[in-house]
């Protein structure tokens, strides 16, 4: 699958697990966005997500399958509760948000909660898929 779309696809999905995993869990935007502009660009349905997903998740990963699973999809279809215009707070993000970002605030494993800035129309498009948001299944 190397050189391909859903080859970098099934990376940036590895990544997520990776964060997912971690003593400290959390998950970058930048491997977020890629998911969901890929995904979307292969026209893939939440169920080939999933089973590309359970490709690259290993036995040995902290948290079972379902449970990494269910984190990230609530992090790659948000509800809209968990998206907000994004405030500086210098003490939770180095950086100015920019005009076309969004906040989310995601759900990690352990009870830990992240504010991450994602590209708005992105995360916009993507949830749109989405039935629970109002999009098609």
């Amino acid at each position: 699958m190397r050189g391909t779309l859903k080859g970098a696809l099934g990376e940036y999905l590895y990544v997520c697990i990776l964060d997912l995993n971690d003593s400290l869990p959390s998950l970058s935007p930048v491997p977020l966005d890629q998911v969901t502009r890929i995904a979307k660009r292969l026209l893939l349905s939440k169920e080939e997500l999933r089973a590309l997903f359970a490709k690259y998740y290993a036995k040995s990963f902290r948290i079972s399958p379902d449970e990494c699973w269910s984190y990230l999809e609530r992090a790659l279809w948000p509800a809209p509760s968990s998206l907000h215009k994004p405030t500086r707070d210098p003490a939770s993000i180095a950086r100015a948000p920019q005009p076309k970002e969004v906040e989310q605030v995601l759900d990690l494993p352990g009870g830990r909660t992240e504010a991450v800035w994602r590209d708005a129309k992105a995360v916009a498009e993507f949830a749109a898929e989405n039935p629970a948001l109002g999009g098609r299944q």
